[in-house]
């Protein structure tokens, strides 16, 4: 991952199944918050 320089930043990875999931970050002052997580099948 890379350096986190946005208020806001979508992560995605990929299993050896092909399932997706994801993770939606939104930082505010010196914290980061999760403001949605997702998954999908193969």
């Amino acid at each position: 991952m890379g350096t986190f320089v946005k208020k806001s930043c979508i992560g995605l990875v990929w299993d050896a199944a092909g399932a997706c999931r994801g993770v939606h970050l939104r930082r505010s002052g010196g914290k980061c918050r999760v403001v949605r997580v997702w998954q999908s099948e193969p």
